[in-house]
């Protein structure tokens, strides 16, 4: 009887220890995607890049910075958007480092949010980051990306 008692504590104890243990690996699988979308777009690595997106129809990007707005629906849309602007970066940028600071990350079954802030060295731009996650097949893939460069603008 005592044995029984042990076992059943054992495995209630387990139950709720799991979801923290798979939290906090989710939380890092998806916090490496995050930082992984930044080396890859800044090495210009376009077969690298693709793989942390969903090749969905549902998938968006929107940037706003000092040259205006950019939004791009759908996979087949952000694809030939990215391309060569990712072929650009691989012969243009050099010595140019991204920080990515107060990430916060919400998860929620197969979806995560991420905000964080990003700032880079070149010239002292910064941007909020705004990311959605879905966990398909397994694997956390990005399906919305929101890039503000709000150090393009004035301040009032």
């Amino acid at each position: 009887m005592k044995n029984r008692i042990y076992l059943l504590a054992i495995i209630a104890l387990s139950c709720f220890s799991l979801p923290a243990w798979a939290q906090n690996a989710d939380e890092a699988a998806v916090k490496e995607i995050v930082r992984k979308d930044i080396e890859f777009w800044l090495a210009g690595n376009y077969d690298a890049w693709t793989s942390l997106y969903a090749n969905t129809p549902y998938i968006q990007a929107t940037g706003a910075g000092a040259t205006g707005v950019v939004q791009r629906k759908g996979w087949d849309a952000l694809s030939a958007f990215m391309k060569p602007v990712l072929a650009k970066n691989a012969a243009s940028i050099k010595d140019i480092t991204f920080t990515q600071e107060n990430m916060s990350i919400q998860i929620s079954g197969n979806l995560a949010w991420v905000y964080c802030d990003q700032n880079q060295n070149h010239n002292g731009s910064e941007a909020w980051q705004h990311y959605v996650l879905e966990k398909i097949d397994g694997q956390w893939k990005i399906v919305s990306l929101i890039s503000i460069s709000h150090s393009s603008y004035n301040k009032k």
